[in-house]
């Protein structure tokens, strides 16, 4: 599984200059890709490799954020 953030930003048209004032987020979303094979069942992929610190920290982010998510489903089907 492997989970692709999408930001889209606008930009105030009448800005002459593009600056950090000018932009904005317009809306941001998760796409969440799984592997499947032949069979639609799940397959493993290998591991993502994380060079940097911040590679790290968004890898742990995601993770915290599949986790939530995956006891909310939990709950709510109690």
């Amino acid at each position: 599984m492997i989970q692709v953030v999408v930001l889209v930003e606008e930009r105030n048209r009448s800005a002459t200059a593009l600056t950090p004032s000018s932009v904005f987020c317009a809306c941001s979303a998760f796409f969440t890709y799984v592997s499947l094979d032949r069979e639609g069942k799940t397959l493993r992929i290998p591991p993502l490799k994380l060079v940097t610190q911040a590679d790290q920290q968004r890898f742990e982010e995601g993770k915290r954020r599949y986790e939530q998510q995956k006891q909310q489903r939990l709950t709510s089907q109690i």
